[in-house]
């Protein structure tokens, strides 16, 4: 299951040249102190500058209406700070470089939530929930679910294990709401290879499947 989303990600760079027709210092000291400068695209910064650049505390508002407000250095967003996209996603947490990296909370406007750490803009490992309370507790890569992790959906079904590009895929329990539950090896999303079912009175079976149907019964497993 790949997370449909797309963290945008926009690099600032800033070059203060007071006077040029690229930019125009409002108020304040745009070189060293603190002022408002305006850009030809309406995009606009008002806060701390050092040496021509942020520095220090500030808050960017983009052309689109896209905002960051937290803090700076060298031109870069880094440190902490609160992004509002224009279309109503929100992340507020770590940068580092220009670029969403440490601890964070990424909230999407149609309700999903991600919390946890991210490394170069990406979701790394963290919480993902639904509105639907569906979530998965994991690793991530590249927006998909990577690695170990857990998914729990509305119904109280739950899988433990490995994930490969959004899928199950490796060695893995799927525990059903009936306390059933299936310890052994998935591929593409289903069990597949050897494994266990477990039942709910305790007794046990080993099972080989292939594309989630058993296509051997090795018995009971005491």
């Amino acid at each position: 299951m790949k997370i449909g989303v797309n963290i945008l990600l926009v690099l600032v760079v800033i070059t203060v040249m007071c006077g040029d027709v690229f930019s125009e210092c409002l108020k304040g000291d745009c070189r060293n102190g603190e002022g408002i400068l305006v850009f030809a695209d309406k995009s606009k910064y008002a806060g701390e500058f050092k040496n021509g650049a942020p520095e220090g505390s500030g808050v960017y508002t983009f052309a689109d209406d896209s905002k960051y407000a937290g803090t700076f250095k060298g031109g870069k967003r880094d440190g902490q700070g609160v992004y509002t996209f224009a279309n109503g996603n929100k992340y507020a947490g770590d940068y580092k470089d220009d670029k969403q990296n440490g601890h964070g909370e990424f909230t999407w406007k149609e309700g999903m939530k991600f919390t946890g750490e991210f490394a170069d803009g990406k979701m790394k490992n963290g919480l993902y929930t639904w509105p639907n309370g569906t979530k998965y507790e994991g690793d991530f890569q590249d927006g998909k679910m990577n690695g170990k992790g857990t998914y729990t959906d509305p119904s109280g079904i739950i899988y433990t294990g490995a994930f490969k590009d959004g899928k199950k895929d490796g060695h893995g329990t799927y525990t059903y709401t009936d306390a059933s539950s299936y310890e052994g090896e998935f591929k593409d999303d289903k069990k597949n290879g050897p494994g266990v079912l477990t039942y709910p009175d305790g007794s046990r079976k080993n099972m080989i499947f292939e594309n989630d149907k058993p296509v051997q019964d090795k018995g009971y497993k005491q």
